[in-house]
């Protein structure tokens, strides 16, 4: 494609081009029907908003070209994408064909020289979006739609890659890596080192792509499903941020998805699809690559659905295309010999040397990237004369997209008394869905958003959580109905275990050294405050905020919620000398409170601790910690939840790290020749025992795995988890491991 015809392609004068046939591979012309396109033809079909665009293979045709030297996919994918981009092998529609022939010929052009391709365009009405088919098109398909996507349609800053109002791109399959990997490339965001470094410890090019919008990867991609949701989000954000400020650059931008037949399979799709449709997101396009495999079966085992057909009763525009049968990639990944050599050889490159961008490539690139400029100067200088026009909108925007809070004055937030702990939006019944496209609203920028629903449906949406963490996008989880004491709806509405699972991910440390999730579990309405204060503060991980049901009591009076939530856990009613201490979140605070008047009654001091964050509160230092929970006190905790939530806070003040190395130092000194030790579960002190080289401890807790021991002489410290065994049990341990009764 010539740069005339470049520019012919991208100014959009398109009046009355016409397709002077249909072709299928070298069964040569099928139609020879005339269909003169006008401008507005064109333009709905390949520049409308909501589009998803379809490339399927036969399944004759399923294998990539995966080759036995290492790199050998990723540099397959460069050579398809250089070859497409290059353009000079296919001749698909006769020379005198105008502009949007050849932009046509261009989305649907074949890899090998004299290849024919076939493109049947369906323009329907405008609604949300577009889906194009393109049938029997191997790997090389997926690589034509994104070459085509950047090289023509993408609008980008190549100086300024984070540019507020650029057009996005969200890959679904993770898998895809080295398509987008290899195409990053072309326009100079990656090298050929770093792609010669995919899926090596410590390279920019991982088998998954790592958000990274420096280098035009908007979304962190793995699970199926979840990044064209991303993308959903997105054109949502751009939409809101339009109506909001008026800012024209937002409603010029388009946000383009990428999704596979696994995507298309998970459910969340459907709840994509819904929204999408039902929301008019005309500003979205989504390209759908139909292969007609997956990992461990052809995709007709287990789909029949009419998938254009589904996306039309969901109000998008469907665009179909009939394309390229593909013989000669198929005879030569059947030729035997290596599949990898040989992909590469079609494709006119160097098995020796792969990793190369032709020149014409590079030329091609490089002239788009001047028209990007001059693009982007047109808008940039749109969005100027808009900024100096609406001059308090432009600096709420600045403050938006920098992830600025507003004023918030939370020192006057009054709060219903003795009311349940919670207080959101309700935002629907589509919980995976529902997170999401939260994400994808933060991805983009310019808004903070929160989502809530019961806590026990957290399970739908661990997926997500965990994306989440892992992006470190600050959205908000806000969940209600956090206990048993949801009653009478019965046990699959009672939340027992997800507390534990959840504060699971405040002991995971992300990459930048964060808890992965800060979680919040306030112990009355006021706490409420303080903890959404910390969650809005909160711009560097995803927040959590677990809220109750019922209503829940007061805490007494003077209580300092702000500093105290800012450490994690704190003391609600304070005892310099307590007899006891007692510690909980959420709503057992407030029975624990209780639990110390009639203690109190008895002679019996008790601290009451609330405990919201203990992932924040094990960052406070050991001095504030030991503070509050302080050595050889006794210390225990009352939850909804599994025991597991406070087992790192309770029981016994004398730390085994210390008993193990008083018992180890007796063992070494010949004070004793054998120990027993029994520590809650009794792995922490297994393995810090094991760290003493004269000490094999040995973690029991049935009769039978005791007696082995002995035989073998495998020990000489028996240690028992006297949080899950009983004294019948112990005593039978005991003495299947010393060979005596006791």
């Amino acid at each position: 494609m010539n740069a005339a015809i470049r520019a012919v392609t991208r100014s959009g004068i398109c009046n009355g081009y016409k397709i002077k046939g249909i072709y299928r591979g070298f069964d040569g012309l099928i139609n020879d029907e005339v269909k003169n396109f006008t401008t507005e033809d064109v333009s709905n079909i390949i520049q409308t908003g909501g589009t998803i665009l379809r490339t399927a293979r036969s399944k004759n045709s399923r294998h990539l070209p995966v080759g036995k030297k290492l790199m050998g996919r990723d540099a397959g994918f460069l050579a398809q994408n250089s070859a497409i981009a290059a353009g000079a092998e296919a001749a698909i529609i006769p020379e005198d064909t105008t502009g949007s022939d050849q932009l046509i010929a261009f989305m649907s052009r074949g890899i090998r020289k004299s290849k024919k391709s076939c493109i049947v365009i369906v323009s329907e009405s405008p609604k949300c979006g577009a889906m194009y088919y393109a049938d029997r098109v191997v790997c090389n398909g997926r690589c034509r739609l994104i070459n085509v996507l950047y090289s023509e349609f993408l609008t980008f800053d190549p100086d300024e890659p984070t540019w507020r109002c650029r057009d996005r791109f969200f890959l679904d399959p993770g898998h895809m890596s080295p398509m987008l990997y290899s195409q990053l490339a072309l326009i100079g965001n990656f090298s050929i080192e770093d792609l010669k470094q995919f899926r090596q410890w410590g390279s920019p090019t991982p088998g998954h792509p790592e958000v990274c919008p420096e280098r035009g990867i908007e979304n962190t991609s793995g699970p199926l499903g979840q990044g064209h949701t991303y993308a959903v989000g997105a054109a949502i954000a751009a939409k809101a941020l339009y109506a909001r400020t008026g800012n024209p650059g937002f409603d010029k931008e388009k946000i383009y998805a990428y999704i596979s037949d696994g995507g298309i399979q998970e459910e969340i799709s459907q709840g994509a699809g819904r929204i999408a449709g039902h929301l008019g997101l005309n500003n979205l396009i989504m390209f759908f690559d139909a292969n007609e495999i997956q990992l461990s079966t052809e995709t007709a085992t287990v789909i029949s659905e009419d998938t254009g057909m589904k996306y039309r009763s969901w109000n998008w525009n469907v665009i179909e295309i009939d394309g390229n049968d593909c013989e000669q990639i198929r005879a030569a990944l059947k030729e035997g010999g290596d599949a990898y050599v040989n992909t590469i050889k079609n494709l006119g490159a160097d098995p020796e040397n792969p990793f190369v961008i032709r020149d014409e490539v590079a030329q091609m690139y490089e002239e788009r990237k001047q028209d990007l400029r001059k693009i982007v100067a047109e808008r940039k200088a749109e969005e100027k004369a808009w900024a100096e026009a609406n001059a308090d909108k432009a600096a709420l925007l600045d403050d938006w997209m920098a992830g600025k809070l507003p004023q918030i004055p939370w020192d006057t937030i009054e709060q219903k008394p003795n009311s349940p702990t919670r207080g959101f939006l309700q935002a629907g019944v589509s919980e995976l869905t529902m997170a999401c496209v939260c994400i994808g609203i933060m991805l983009h920028g310019g808004m903070i958003t929160a989502m809530g629903t019961f806590f026990v449906f957290s399970d739908y949406m661990k997926p997500a959580i965990r994306m989440a963490a892992l992006m470190e996008v600050p959205v908000k989880f806000v969940w209600t109905h956090d206990a048993f004491r949801v009653g009478e709806d019965g046990p699959t509405h009672e939340p027992v275990e997800q507390e534990a699972q959840i504060r699971l991910m405040e002991k995971l440390k992300n990459h930048s050294g964060n808890d992965s999730v800060r979680v919040f579990r306030p112990c009355d309405v006021h706490a409420v405050t303080a903890c959404w204060k910390m969650a809005m503060e909160n711009m560097s991980t995803p927040t959590a905020l677990i809220f109750s049901r019922q209503n829940v009591n007061d805490l007494p009076a003077g209580t300092n919620y702000e500093e105290g939530v800012a450490h994690g856990a704190y003391a609600v009613i304070q005892e310099e000398n307590p007899d006891v201490i007692l510690i909980a979140s959420g709503s057992e605070v407030s029975t624990l409170a209780e639990t110390a008047t009639l203690l109190k009654q008895d002679g019996i001091k008790a601290r009451v601790v609330s405990c919201p964050s203990e992932g924040l509160f094990r960052r406070q230092s050991k001095e504030y910690q030991e503070g509050l929970l302080p050595k050889n006190a006794k210390i225990f905790g009352l939850t909804a939840g599994l025991p597991v939530t406070f087992e790192g806070l309770v029981g016994d003040s004398c730390d085994y790290p210390d008993f193990a190395h008083a018992l180890a130092n007796g063992m070494k000194e010949g004070e004793v020749g054998q120990g027993i030790a029994i520590c809650g579960s009794g792995e922490g002190i297994s393995m810090t025992l094991n760290k003493h080289q004269h000490v094999r401890a040995a973690l029991v807790w049935i009769p039978e795995i005791a007696h082995m021991t002995r035989l073998h002489n495998d020990a000489n410290v028996l240690v028992m988890p006297g949080r899950y065994i009983d004294t019948e049990t112990a005593r039978n341990i005991m003495d299947e491991f010393f060979g005596t009764e006791f």
